[in-house]
């Protein structure tokens, strides 16, 4: 497999990993020139992040979920076999149909209008606090797909804290306006995303 290749199975890899450790993470797009290794400064610096996120998490007593996969080269080495399997289904689908497959991972990522900085203005100036007499605050981790035109579909709660916070989540998802879809082999595809919405109030 050529260092393209390569790299964008380790990106997917650090989206997973930040994905299921609620990590907000947004791959950035490859533009080594040349054949790659499958990593560039770009790509050390995102793994930095996420293992110093990692760590922090760590050291405030919060489980982090890595079973399965490894952040760097030798995550390409342990489970390269089956992202590179799953890779190739999902390719073979976008030629052969592509028309109501859903997507994990795809060679360019779907993107919030504006950027990563824009979907957090939007939370911040768009959340609402459902229980003024609660305190409770943290991370619901939510869950949907961005269609083929960028429409945000069916989501739902995968790690939630209270049913009011839960369902402010799900409001604030259900309204953000149309995404730039993921592409496979340069066709918009539909992919399944996942996203942290935090909770902090002062």
């Amino acid at each position: 497999m050529g260092g393209k290749g390569k790299c964008m199975i380790l990106k997917s890899i650090r989206k997973a990993v930040a994905d299921v450790n609620g990590i907000c993470y947004e791959p950035h797009e490859c533009t080594f020139q040349g054949e790659c290794m499958g990593t560039c400064q770009a790509c050390e610096a995102e793994i930095r992040y996420l293992e110093r996120e990692l760590k922090l998490r760590r050291l405030a007593g919060r489980a982090v979920t890595v079973a399965g996969i490894a952040l760097g080269a030798a995550a390409l080495s342990a489970c390269g076999n089956d992202v590179v399997t799953h890779l190739g289904q999902e390719q073979t689908a976008v030629k052969a149909d592509g028309a109501d497959k859903v997507f994990g991972m795809v060679e360019e990522q779907p993107s919030f209008p504006g950027g990563q900085a824009a979907l957090m203005k939007y939370i911040e100036e768009n959340m609402r606090c459902p229980d003024p007499e609660s305190d409770a605050s943290g991370r619901v981790i939510v869950q949907f797909v961005i269609g083929k035109d960028g429409t945000v579909k069916d989501p739902k709660v995968v790690r939630g804290i209270t049913p009011a916070l839960d369902e402010e989540a799900l409001r604030l998802v259900r309204n953000m306006p149309k995404w730039r879809p993921g592409k496979q082999m340069g066709k918009a595809v539909e992919v399944r995303y996942t996203m942290p919405v935090t909770f902090k109030w002062k």
